[in-house]
């Protein structure tokens, strides 16, 4: 899918007179190239001192700063910072860093990316919600078979278990990439222009596919199955891959 703007919202804490929340504005919007766009920092309460931000980004021509070192003075709470789409290109990395006062450097992190078209984006969205409708119909006529025939003889109980693992994995990837800040952070730390390309649709098709597999394993447990059970090899295969996920970065 092409990549969408996405201002991800970050809060950091620093100590001034007391405690303050530093954070960027939070949005879900298209950029196109050449246009326009601005972020707003602002501050939970009015410092007492002029707070100066230093703001860089991971690719200069794709993502033009109309600033990098920006100030709220004393009394106020926001600033507006005004960038232009360079050209299109993968998710830039933009960090605002506390220069001063200077007992506290906190960051406040945003992603952005360029895309040729919202039109496209757009179509995208629509393309991903279809095959989300599609793909999630196709798991209902074995649980109506089950269920009109109260029993689950000739299902395989091996199928079951490989896709009762394998869209739970799905379904946290999903989650951590959508909603997960420090994952996040840690894909563009090593992708600093990668996208991450994963929509509402992927989450929505996962969890969907999740609970209506663990459905079907309940007909499976209350249904006719004659001794039918998952196979030693497949009980193997599901335990090793089961206590080793955590291994994986």
């Amino acid at each position: 899918m092409l990549p969408l703007l996405v201002l991800l919202p970050a809060a950091i804490t620093c100590s001034f007179t007391n405690t303050t929340i530093i954070s960027v504005s939070a949005s879900h919007a298209t950029l196109v190239l050449e246009e326009r766009g601005t972020v707003n920092i602002s501050l939970s309460s009015i410092p007492d001192v002029d707070v100066i931000l230093n703001i860089t980004t991971s690719a200069d021509e794709i993502i033009r700063l109309d600033e990098r070192v920006v100030k709220i003075e004393e009394g106020k709470k926001s600033i507006s910072v005004g960038f232009t789409a360079g050209k299109r290109g993968g998710t830039v990395y933009i960090s605002t860093v506390l220069v001063s006062p200077s007992l506290n450097m906190s960051i406040a992190d945003l992603s952005l990316a360029v895309v040729h078209s919202q039109a496209l984006c757009t179509v995208t969205d629509i393309l991903g919600w279809m095959c989300f409708t599609v793909w999630s119909v196709s798991f209902y006529p074995q649980v109506y078979k089950n269920w009109a025939r109260l029993s689950v003889v000739g299902l395989s109980f091996d199928f079951l278990g490989y896709n009762f693992l394998g869209w739970i994995c799905y379904s946290v990837f999903n989650f951590s990439l959508l909603w997960v800040g420090e994952v996040k952070r840690e894909y563009y730390r090593v992708f600093p222009h990668g996208v991450i390309n994963v929509q509402l649709s992927d989450f929505c098709f996962s969890f969907h596919a999740l609970l209506i597999t663990a459905f079907t394993i309940i007909q499976c447990l209350c249904y006719e199955r004659r001794g039918q059970t998952p196979s030693i090899l497949c009980r193997l295969i599901l335990a090793v891959l089961a206590t080793s996920v955590h291994e994986f970065p």
